[in-house]
């Protein structure tokens, strides 16, 4: 059984408006991560076992308006010495057509010694065309290209109505590895929409026609959940939006603010490297196998005014700069050495 530096406990759930400052029902709070918002949310950590059964879903309340496109994501840290460190879980959109169209997609990235083992055994080539295992950079696949929308909804293309639910579901086999994912997208009508389940182990390394085998899948220890632009370091500034992000697991759940007490886990990242400008809401200190979160856009409250750049954040009454600055995944920076 793996084992952490420090455990938080608590109880309670949140229940407060996500435009409103948080009140907690129950219990302490679990201290919120530096620059809380955007890319940077709690992780939710499993308690140093691989978290199983993860399901989360997004409940949205009110419009979600992304005139400049969207992601969210469900980004994983693997344990700390797994060949596949860090993992991503996509669903976005983008205001290209008459309709809303949803696409998925799942990125997965190698430690550094990982991928260079694989470039030499296997072929897998350096995204830069590098020719050191320092230097070395590339992810393990990302699938599928091109984004190919599974569901589409009348209606503008840059917005997700109220009365959506977007939903996540990991799978995982018998050591805890998670080998793929189904995406379903609930209308405002009650009209299911899935993905169907998708296989890791039946997609292709990039750039090399093999499949993905064992080392490019791995548990996920502890996770987070961005709201923010769709791919390449984009900041998307939505105009709207409100709602509840639920995440539910068999194993028990922590919110916690940083990866600084978890050694084993993959802490090469902070965050990803998309930003927005949504916050969210403060959580309860844990654990629970069920942890609810409310997410909203912070709007400018009457006789509150910020510097140039920054908006007024009612969750935390403070104001902040949306563009947050985080090292880049694709870069899959070396986790530093446990102490």
């Amino acid at each position: 059984m793996m084992k952490r530096g420090s455990f938080v406990r608590g109880v309670g759930l949140v229940a407060a408006s996500s435009l409103s400052p948080v009140r907690a029902q129950a219990g302490p709070l679990a201290p919120p991560p530096r620059d809380f918002g955007s890319n940077r949310n709690y992780f939710i950590y499993g308690g140093g076992e691989p978290i199983r059964g993860l399901r989360v879903t997004i409940d949205v309340d009110e419009d979600i308006v992304a005139p400049n496109a969207m992601s969210m994501q469900l980004n994983g840290n693997s344990p700390a010495r797994a060949n596949c460190a860090y993992q991503q879980y996509c669903t976005n959109f983008t205001p290209q057509s008459e309709t809303l169209r949803i696409a998925w997609s799942i990125e997965n990235f190698p430690s550094k010694k990982s991928r260079w083992d694989l470039h030499q055994t296997i072929g897998l080539p350096c995204s830069n065309n590098a020719t050191t295992e320092k230097s070395c950079k590339g992810n393990l696949f990302n699938y599928p290209i091109p984004k190919v929308p599974f569901t589409r909804f009348p209606g503008p293309s840059d917005r997700i109505p109220a009365g959506f639910k977007i939903i996540y579901e990991l799978m995982d086999d018998a050591s805890g590895a998670i080998v793929g994912a189904t995406y379903t997208v609930v209308d405002n009508r009650g009209k299911s929409t899935t993905s169907g389940p998708q296989h890791i182990h039946e997609f292709k390394y990039a750039g090399i026609q093999k499949l993905v085998g064992p080392e490019g899948v791995a548990p996920i220890l502890a996770f987070q959940m961005n709201l923010v632009g769709r791919n390449g370091g984009a900041h998307t500034t939505l105009t709207s939006g409100a709602g509840r992000i639920t995440y539910e697991a068999a194993t028990t759940l922590t919110p916690e603010g940083s990866l600084a007490g978890l050694t084993d886990v993959y802490r090469g990242t902070p965050g990803t490297v998309e930003s927005s400008n949504v916050g969210y809401s403060k959580l309860p200190a844990g654990p629970a196998r069920k942890i609810v979160q409310k997410f909203g856009v912070p709007h400018v409250a009457a006789g509150h005014s910020c510097p140039a750049g920054q908006t007024y954040n009612p969750l935390s009454k403070m104001c902040e700069n949306p563009y947050n600055k985080v090292l880049t995944n694709d870069k899959a920076p070396p986790q530093k050495p446990p102490r």
